[in-house]
């Protein structure tokens, strides 16, 4: 094989390669984490979960084991319920709602992010200025509780952000995308035909990556 040929398999397999990871990851987003709604201000978006989660509707509904509903919640599903209310779909057990989002500091807590307790066996809705949300099964309903309280003190045990788990995920849609179409110019440049094809002929896929960065 000549080197023009070797080259013409190398673009081909780079091509083929990058779609199955487009692919693989287009279709496990929605198994990990999925927002429908259109904010493109995550302030706003933090500060109406923080007030969604305080409303009258929720504050002294009973704790229920493995509840996730207003007849009684538990605290994840209490944390499951108030973020379905805005487009995200979550776990609804806290030791994968620990590994979702990004890690943040007890200093840098925004409202909204996820708080947990007891060995990230317990978790709320953080608010503001140290206060936060929660079904607590010690009290035996959803209340307000702070941050500096003796129990909660001693049993703080991480934060999470979900927002920006959601941006970096689009932004790999976005570098693939980006990767396609630098593909795409370098088969022009080349002259590879069958490629421009087979580029034409998995368009749709890549339709359905951009309809996926527009939120």
């Amino acid at each position: 094989m000549d080197s023009l040929g070797k080259l013409k398999t190398l673009v081909s397999l780079l091509l083929l390669a990058a779609l199955l990871l487009a692919s693989s990851n287009v279709a496990s987003a929605d198994s990990l984490l999925t927002c429908s709604t259109n904010y493109n201000d995550l302030k706003e978006l933090r500060y109406d979960i923080a007030s969604y989660a305080t409303s009258s509707d929720f504050l002294g509904i009973p704790y229920v084991a493995n509840g996730c509903s207003t007849s009684g919640f538990d605290c994840s599903g209490f944390v499951v319920y108030v973020y379905a209310h805005f487009g995200f779909t979550l776990s609804h057990y806290t030791g994968d709602l620990k590994n979702t989002g990004t890690e943040v500091s007890r200093e840098d807590l925004f409202p909204g992010d996820l708080v947990f307790f007891r060995n990230y066996h317990h978790v709320g809705i953080y608010l503001s200025n140290g206060y936060f949300v929660h079904a607590s099964s010690g009290k035996g309903c959803v209340l307000v509780s702070t941050l500096s309280e003796g129990y909660y003190k001693e049993k703080y045990s991480g934060a999470r952000r979900i927002f920006w788990h959601r941006k970096k995920q689009f932004q790999l849609y976005a570098l693939l995308e980006l990767f396609f179409y630098a593909v795409f110019i370098l088969l022009i440049f080349l002259e590879y035909q069958f490629l421009v094809a087979l580029y034409y002929h998995l368009l749709p896929s890549f339709q359905m990556l951009n309809n996926l960065l527009v939120l």
